[in-house]
Parts: C-alpha cells; sequence; structure tokens
C-alpha cells in the first residue's frame, strides 16, 4: 500500500514540472548532500486534459511530502507516445534502510494518505508499475552472488564480463573485464519439483514493462521467467549509446546470457536441462548468436546449453559464415514492414540456417513493424535516432569467422568490427528514418506461436 500511494506522488511531481513555466529543469533536488545507492522508477499514464486541474494539489503534496519525508532527489521526464503523455519517475534514497524509513512514515501518516485520496481522481489512468534497483553509483559497490542455490528470486545482481570483440570470444584476442549486471527472476507459483525458465533479452532501448508482462505469462504456464539487464548497470541509456559501439555490445551481451544460463543452472527449483532464451531486437540477435556451438565452447565446460532460441526480429545481416547451431530449436518471428531489421535478411538466413540441419522456424506477421509485442495499439512511430535499412540488401551481409574476424563476401575481404554497421552501410541505410509500431493481432500470434515451442521443448502439459 505504501509503495502504491507514493508512486501517486511521483506523478504529481511529475505534472507541476511539465504545467510550471519557472521549473527550468525536469529534477527536484532536496539538501541532501550525500551519494544515493537506492533508486526507483515509476511509469504511468496521464489522464487526459487533467493536468491543469492536478496542479494545486500537487503543489500542496510536493510542499508537505519534502519537508516530511525528505527523500535524496527527484527526477522525471515525461514520454508523448501514441497522443498520450507517460511519466517516468527516478527518486534516489541514502540506502535501502532510508527507502523503508520514508515507505513506513508514509503508511502511517493518516494526513499524507488523506490529501492522495482528495487528489486522486484528478489526474491517474490505468496502472502504475514501480521498479526498485541500485543507482548506477552504487552499481560498482554491490556484491553478486556467486549462485541461486538458496532459491533466490527477485532482483538479483550477477557476475558477467566486458568483452572487447568477437576475437576474444574465438581466438582469446583481448582481456575480458568482470561487472556486475542485474536481472530479475519470477518464480511461478504452487508448482511442484522443478520448473522450465526462459531468460529474457531485452532490445537497445533497454527494459521495459512488456518483458515483465512476458514473464508473468510465462509463470502462469509454469515456467520462471529471467529478465537481465545489460545496460542499466553499464550506463547504457538508450539505443542510440548501443549503435555506437554496436558490436562490442554484442559480444558483451553473449557474455550475460552465458552467466544467466550458468547462474540459473544452479538453483534448486530450476531444471538446468530446460532454460530456453527470448531476445527481442538487439536480444533477439544475441540469441541467436548463443545459438552456435563455437560460441558455447568459449562460455561453458560442460554439457550445459540452452534448449531454445526464441529471436523477435532480430537483425540479420551479421551472420555466421560457417554455421554450426548446437540442436535447439530456433525461432524467429519477424515483422513484414521492419525497416529496422528487414525480413528478407532474416529469411535469407533462416534458409542458411536450414541448410546446415539445424531445427529453425521463421514466421513473418503481415503489417507488423519492429517492436509490434511492445508497443500498445496499432499505431506506427517514426524514431529520429535510428536508421532505415530496407535498402540494405546481400551486399551488406557480413559473415563472422571461426577466427572472431568478420569477412564481406561482397568485398571479399575481412572488416573491421567497429565498422562494420559503419561505412559499409553507410550508402544503404536511411539515418533518423526508422518505423516502430504496434500490431495486436501479430502480437498474440507471436505469443501463442512461442509458447506452443515451450510447451514442446520443456515437456509441459
Amino acid at each position: 500500500m505504501q509503495i502504491f500511494i507514493y508512486k501517486r506522488f511521483l506523478l504529481l511531481i511529475a505534472i507541476l514540472i511539465v504545467t510550471c513555466p519557472f521549473c527550468m529543469t525536469p529534477t527536484i533536488a532536496l539538501a541532501e548532500k550525500s551519494q544515493p545507492t537506492v533508486r526507483d522508477h515509476m511509469k504511468v499514464r496521464i489522464k487526459d486534459g487533467k493536468t491543469q486541474a492536478a496542479m494545486k494539489a500537487a503543489m500542496k503534496l510536493i510542499e508537505y511530502h519534502m519537508a516530511k519525508f525528505k527523500p535524496v532527489s527527484i527526477q522525471v521526464y515525461i514520454e508523448k507516445s501514441d497522443g498520450v503523455d507517460i511519466l517516468h519517475a527516478f527518486t534516489d534514497y541514502k540506502n535501502m534502510d532510508h527507502y523503508k524509513q520514508i515507505k513506513s512514515k508514509e503508511r502511517s501518516d493518516p494526513e499524507w494518505q488523506s490529501m492522495f485520496q482528495k487528489a486522486l481522481s484528478l489526474y491517474m489512468e490505468g496502472n502504475m508499475q514501480l521498479k526498485l534497483y541500485k543507482s548506477i553509483s552504487a552499481f560498482s559497490h554491490e556484491r553478486p552472488i556467486a549462485d541461486l542455490s538458496q532459491g533466490q528470486e527477485g532482483s538479483i545482481f550477477f557476475t558477467s564480463a566486458n568483452l572487447g570483440s568477437f576475437r576474444e570470444i574465438l581466438a582469446g584476442d583481448g582481456q575480458s573485464k568482470p561487472v556486475t549486471i542485474s536481472g530479475t527472476l519470477k518464480m511461478p507459483k504452487e508448482v511442484g519439483g522443478k520448473v522450465p525458465a526462459v531468460i529474457i533479452l531485452h532490445g537497445a532501448g533497454g527494459v521495459n514493462d512488456h518483458y515483465f508482462e512476458v514473464a508473468d505469462m510465462l509463470n502462469e504456464m509454469g515456467i520462471a521467467a529471467f529478465v537481465v539487464d545489460s545496460f542499466e548497470p553499464r550506463g547504457i541509456q538508450s539505443g542510440g549509446d548501443v549503435l555506437k559501439k554496436l558490436f562490442h555490445s554484442y559480444s558483451t551481451r553473449i557474455a550475460d546470457a552465458y552467466a544467466a544460463l550458468e547462474l540459473l543452472s544452479t538453483h534448486p527449483k530450476i531444471d538446468k536441462s530446460k532454460i530456453a532464451v527470448m531476445g527481442y531486437s538487439h536480444g533477439a540477435k544475441v540469441a541467436l548468436f548463443v545459438a552456435s556451438e563455437k560460441i558455447r565452447w568459449s562460455f561453458i565446460a560442460d554439457d550445459l546449453r540452452f534448449a531454445a532460441s526464441i529471436a523477435y526480429y532480430p537483425g540479420c545481416f551479421p551472420q555466421f559464415k560457417d554455421i554450426d547451431f548446437t540442436g535447439a530449436p530456433v525461432l524467429m518471428l519477424l515483422a513484414e514492414k521492419d525497416n529496422i531489421c528487414p525480413v528478407e535478411a532474416c529469411l535469407d538466413y533462416a534458409q542458411r540456417i536450414k541448410d546446415s540441419g539445424a531445427d529453425v522456424k521463421a514466421i513473418v506477421y503481415k503489417g507488423a513493424h519492429h517492436g509490434f509485442p511492445v508497443y500498445s495499439g496499432n499505431k506506427i512511430i517514426k524514431v529520429p535516432s535510428l536508421p532505415d535499412w530496407s535498402n540494405c540488401k546481400q551486399e551488406e551481409y557480413m559473415l563472422l569467422q571461426d577466427d572472431g574476424t568478420w569477412f564481406s563476401p561482397h568485398m571479399n575481404k575481412k572488416v573491421d568490427e567497429v565498422n562494420v554497421y559503419g561505412e559499409y552501410t553507410a550508402n544503404c541505410r536511411l539515418d533518423g528514418e526508422a518505423i516502430v509500431g504496434g500490431n495486436n493481432e501479430a502480437k498474440l500470434e507471436s505469443i501463442e506461436e512461442y509458447q506452443n515451442l515451450l510447451r514442446k521443448v520443456f515437456d509441459l502439459n
């Protein structure tokens, strides 16, 4: 209850910032100077036409909360999506004890709760979601756990590596650096014995609510779900940051996927022979990379492997030159009108995978765009920070060789890894012309498709 109330307070903070002509920066910071180590992130939809009506109530609540409860700082911004305003709010605390103290004070303060009840109907619409995590400044001090032998779940910090390139994976050329990353493990309830699991890898935009919705659906099937966050612990803020070092982030995220696999294999309630991986966009490409036996050998010393790879609209211009998939089934869920990860390249790749003898299935959803299961409704959105790749054809394919170097069949030469998506695609990509959008019909059909695969792979009734 106390978390629910506090989230409403954060919304009113945002309303003040959006409507106040004197607020020049979306940050409210208190006098507290200590370094925050705990942060919560709230996301909510603002009710249409209610911003001005909530203004007076917001100012009173902000003044009261700052004087009475004293969090370290509050930062908010408004994202416009599908014609509505979405609030993102971040609140910092000195430590976990400080966070709990504020929650306790809110819960036991009848005046605070009364003020909220009076203001609720003015501004809120739909459900609010809250994520509690360590702030970036605290990740370096967070102690990762070595295993899940105690049956841990919820927010988990574990060790992965920052890799320099694919040569480091396949040829040992380089020196990886350990890093602490995080994930959220959600276990199904009231299931006897060991359960299967799915590791969920986010796209270039980072973790969002969709991945936790998927986790809930998997839990309903009796499957554990581990949502891995590769970006926030590393201080990566957006897809634009990822694209600056695209291939380096691929190799690093491959390390994350295998670190998560090894971690889940130690959980007493998870069947380590039944752990699949499901990725979206940037994460989908990682799901295809980890289907390779040569990649697996570089990380795993025994027979541990992914039971299946599910890839939502992966980028398929980079491919293996020699395909040696592990034998686990591969499912590609593709969007017909995807101009970020064009479907033609993925269909070509699926055929090459099939010709190698691997088990692969590629499904194209008509009328769907990139991000079709993630975005709500059926509206399409132009993304000026990302390029349109639909003019890039087979000439731009890059093949990963067994020594970790990249080869261009069109140019008949090795290419520099850092510039694979740079100078070699400059003539075909259209910067700032990417399109994303939801498609409810395709979303439901794709969910049914991967759930059917998981039922088969995990032998679920």
